[in-house]
């Protein structure tokens, strides 16, 4: 009966010592996430900030894109104009006549 008893409490014993084992590794595993959790949040707000800047960066260019677009505009309406006045000084034909 003794033996069985130390049999016992040997057996208590290590399944003691394993069930701490496990709860340590538990633990570290468990701070490692909530680490790792935290690195990811910090790396998705980093790029949400950075598309939010893109995003004013892109608005930016756009608006001085049609304002040079519309100054193209206006500088070859003005060139045309210019050309035309030219041509009617001249005499030349302000338009091409129609050929058959």
């Amino acid at each position: 009966m003794v033996s069985t008893s130390r049999f016992n409490y040997a057996i208590l014993g290590i399944a003691t010592v394993w069930s701490v084992l496990i709860f340590i590794l538990y633990s570290n595993s468990s701070a490692s996430c909530s680490a790792e959790t935290e690195r990811l949040k910090m790396a998705v707000d980093r790029k949400d900030r950075f598309l939010e800047l893109l995003r004013d960066q892109n608005d930016e260019l756009k608006g001085k894109v049609s304002k040079l677009q519309e100054e193209l505009q206006k500088y070859e309406a003005e060139k045309s104009a210019q050309e035309n006045l030219y041509r009617i000084k001249r005499g030349y034909r302000t338009t091409e006549p129609n050929r058959k």
